[in-house]
């Protein structure tokens, strides 16, 4: 093994201290491959943590996972930078570490610190479960973090020669990546069966979908039964999007249904949207359902401004008993007061579309 000749000049001790914190040797013992680095410090402590450091900053610096990430990435640009990052505190990843008793030169002491074949399979389990986690949900900074902990898994992969633990890391890398440089998107729809189409790729509910950035995309949710809808969206970098989406159900047999209201805007916006699922409004003797939509709008006036705050109460009966109640509400807006704003209408339609979508969604099925 390689180590420092101690002296008792100080500055000159020191200059090598930052030069290196030890020396990294390779034994072969019993078949047990054993990592070994020494390091000095004016405490136990200090020296131990060197030791330590260096011990990590030399796994770190495995030629062969440097060389085979980047031919497996280079389509990703992966710069030389960030092999230098990934070297701040990985010293916090080794777990079973052993030590040797410290020995006391002058002020200084030196202390080697041990990584064996054990340590190996305590570590891989610390930073796999880690790893083994859903990816999807973390932010950037977690997913860099996530990062480093995978190369730091490659590294070890290539120190010990273990195929299993380069292949896991590797994959790890290459899906990190992904969600670090495209857009995350997930829909979730209603019915749990509809299918989301992107570039003609049908993606079921739920299920994580990666856009290439710098683009705009034309998303539609479709699904037997339902109206199929569409919205379209701008893909950024590292963009994390969720969407709730709900279809309108369309009902093979026309559906009888006698529609009343306290507004007759309300009234007439209902109509039209029941329609186009097949529901037609019939007057309440015609039919054992009945459907009440009770608008409220709390106006306050502001100078030329009217402040709205619209909140619609649906009830369903059948046979004259009340079966369900669906309260929605929306968030205050502004109108102007001297005429008419299609602002209004555009808020109240949507208020209603999505709680009559909610209705026909959880009856008559």
């Amino acid at each position: 093994m390689l180590a420092f000749k101690r002296t008792s000049l100080i500055p000159i001790l020191l200059v090598l201290l930052i030069l290196n914190f030890g020396n990294l040797a390779l034994s072969q013992s019993l078949n047990e491959k054993v990592l070994k680095a020494c390091g000095y410090g004016r405490t136990i402590k200090e020296a131990r943590l060197n030791a330590l450091k260096f011990l990590s900053s030399q796994i770190l610096t495995q030629v062969e996972a440097q060389e085979v990430l980047t031919k497996k990435l280079k389509q990703h640009k992966l710069f030389k930078s960030f092999f230098s990052r990934v070297k701040l505190k990985t010293q916090a990843y080794l777990k079973g570490v052993k030590y040797s008793p410290p020995t006391k030169s002058d002020e200084f002491y030196e202390v080697c610190a041990y990584f064996t074949s054990e340590s190996f399979v305590q570590t891989f389990k610390f930073l796999t479960s880690k790893l083994n986690i859903d990816l999807t949900s973390l932010s950037p900074s977690e997913l860099k973090k996530a990062q480093k902990e995978a190369y730091f898994l490659l590294s070890l992969g290539y120190a010990f020669n273990n195929t299993k633990t380069i292949k896991f890391a590797l994959n790890k890398l290459r899906y990190i990546y992904e969600l670090l440089n495209y857009c995350r998107l997930i829909v979730v729809t209603i019915p749990k069966n509809a299918k989301v189409i992107v570039n003609e790729t049908p993606y079921p509910s739920g299920k994580l979908i990666l856009l290439p950035p710098n683009r705009l995309y034309l998303i539609k949710v479709v699904a037997e039964g339902y109206r199929p809808k569409e919205f379209s969206l701008y893909a950024f970098k590292g963009e994390k999007i969720s969407k709730l989406i709900e279809l309108q159900k369309v009902f093979k047999n026309p559906v009888k249904i006698c529609i009343t209201s306290n507004d007759s805007l309300t009234k007439k916006l209902a109509i039209e949207f029941l329609v186009n699922s097949n529901v037609n409004p019939v007057s309440c003797n015609a039919t054992k359902y009945r459907l009440e939509l009770e608008l409220h709008d709390d106006k306050l006036t502001i100078d030329q401004y009217r402040r709205h705050l619209l909140t619609l109460v649906i009830r369903f009966y059948e046979h004259g008993a009340l079966k369900r109640v669906i309260k929605g509400k929306l968030k205050p807006f502004f109108t102007f007061k001297n005429y008419n704003d299609t602002l209004y209408q555009t808020k109240l339609k949507l208020l209603i579309n999505t709680l009559l979508c909610n209705f026909l969604n959880s009856n008559f099925t």
